[in-house]
């Protein structure tokens, strides 16, 4: 098996064929060979080597720092400097280039073997921890709720997709700015956002260390009479060393028209209690859990030093580190917003979720619907959804139901009817009072109370028990 595919960048023929043999005997493939670097941009982007060996000095109009400044431009590969050159004004161009390794000529093949390997392993590395930022803020633009970071100066450090499309701003172009110059806001009852501006919520968390809930209005900078009604808190984040990293202001988009005032203070506070309470578990997985996982996965990276015996020990924890940050984004994600509910549907979701159960745990459990053929997507389904899922998880992996059936009924397009039927004889589960207690229920009660919606629980002599949820949606 082959350690890795090498292109070498030389413009002295004998040391080229030289380094390609005693490369080949080590294991190597080598992809080819330039002289130039007009000769090596197009080689290097049509053989898609692993790692390039560049000199410095090359024949033609580019010398080998011009030529990976363009290579990198246009194709993400490692470049290790191989030169006999190490004057100041050589070493400052090479740091612009950030290469993963700098040989001096003349030297030896173990010392060139050691530095292929060591940057062909940090590469891998940086590239899946790359991918796994990619995936936090794939996670993050799948919450069905506004989001914004600041910095510990109140200016912004991400938006997510909502609150990029309901502000009008960009994530590249928002980034750096104070939190007043992107969001927005103003009273709930004016269209003024001159005159009746809020105080900025990102300032008052921070300064008082606590969160801060709002009812207001938020202004599209693209145009200003474009305002959304909306419910939002902020908070202050915290680093795994307890120091203070920055804010979050999480926002949900009212459905009633811009400028209605609410007035439903329990169902406002409520709301407020399950964005409080979804903030601070992203806020704990983003700071508590990814970052600490990152920052381990980068000090292993840092510790890989040349020649170094516990290089791959460090390669092997952080990319197990890595794989673990990956997996908790997933289950982030997941908790936060499904991607079968957002892409396809609740019915979609839930026999997703019934699937999943059934094959990790050994209940029987199933799911049946009726009335749902020509109904659209509604806001209430991610309730909906969270409500039957954080029940039914309950009930067969904590209190002993081995048989599980949910359905759904849609009466008139407009209630929804879930009956959920099991026989656990957990005392716990058969009255509402009871379920009530169960701490892992709290927010799926909450749920209920905001929507609206309504809970009965029903015992009988053979052993079947059910719990019926109706809402309205």
């Amino acid at each position: 098996m082959s350690k890795g595919k090498v292109f070498i960048v030389e413009d002295e023929v004998l040391i080229a064929e030289t380094v390609r043999n005693k490369l080949l005997k080590l294991g190597y493939e080598v992809m080819g060979m330039a002289m130039t670097g007009e000769e090596a941009v197009p080689e290097v982007l049509k053989t898609q080597p692993d790692i390039i060996l560049m000199d410095i000095r090359l024949a033609g109009e580019m010398d080998g720092i011009d030529t990976a400044e363009i290579i990198q431009q246009r194709f993400d590969v490692p470049i290790i400097f191989v030169t006999a050159f190490t004057d100041e004004n050589t070493i400052e161009r090479v740091k612009q280039i950030a290469p993963y390794g700098y040989i001096v000529k003349p030297y030896q093949m173990s010392d060139l073997s050691i530095s292929l390997d060591l940057a062909l392993h940090r590469h891998a590395a940086e590239k899946k921890r790359r991918q796994s930022d990619k995936t936090i803020q794939r996670a993050l633009n799948q919450v069905g709720e506004g989001l914004v970071l600041t910095d510990p100066k109140g200016n912004i450090a991400f938006l997510n997709g909502v609150a990029e499309q309901v502000t009008g701003w960009g994530q590249e172009r928002a980034f750096g700015k104070p939190f007043t110059d992107v969001v927005l806001l103003s009273d709930v009852r004016t269209d003024d956002f001159d005159d009746a501006a809020l105080a900025n919520p990102i300032v008052a968390a921070l300064a008082s260390q606590n969160s801060v809930h709002l009812a207001a209005q938020l202004a599209n900078v693209s145009n200003k009479a474009l305002n959304t009604a909306i419910v939002a808190s902020a908070a202050p984040v915290e680093d795994e060393k307890g120091l203070l990293s920055g804010a979050i202001f999480t926002f949900k988009v009212q459905e009633a028209p811009a400028g209605s005032v609410v007035t439903d203070t329990i169902g406002l506070n409520d709301m407020f209690e399950l964005q409080d309470g979804a903030r601070k578990q992203i806020a704990s997985d983003l700071h508590e859990g990814i970052a600490q996982i990152l920052s381990a996965a980068k000090m292993n990276l840092d510790g890989v030093q040349a020649g170094a015996d516990q290089n791959e020990l460090h390669l092997q924890t952080a990319r197990r580190l890595l794989t673990g940050a990956v997996e908790r984004v997933r289950r982030m994600a997941q908790n936060v917003m499904p991607s079968t509910l957002s892409d396809f549907g609740l019915i979609t979701a839930v026999d997703n979720f019934v699937k999943r159960l059934s094959t990790e745990t050994e209940a029987h459990v199933t799911f049946h619907h009726a009335g749902f053929e020509n109904r659209a997507k509604s806001s209430t389904d991610f309730n909906v959804f969270k409500i039957v899922h954080d029940i039914v998880h309950f009930l067969v992996r904590y209190a002993g139901a081995t048989t599980c059936d949910i359905g759904f009924e849609l009466v008139e397009n407009s209630d929804l009817i879930a009956t959920i039927l099991h026989n656990c004889t957990n005392s716990v589960v058969q009255s509402v009072d009871e379920l009530h207690q169960v701490p892992t229920l709290n927010e799926a009660f909450t749920r209920i109370r905001v929507s609206r919606g309504e809970i009965s629980v029903e015992g009988s002599d053979d052993g079947v028990h059910s719990i019926t949820i109706i809402m309205t949606v």
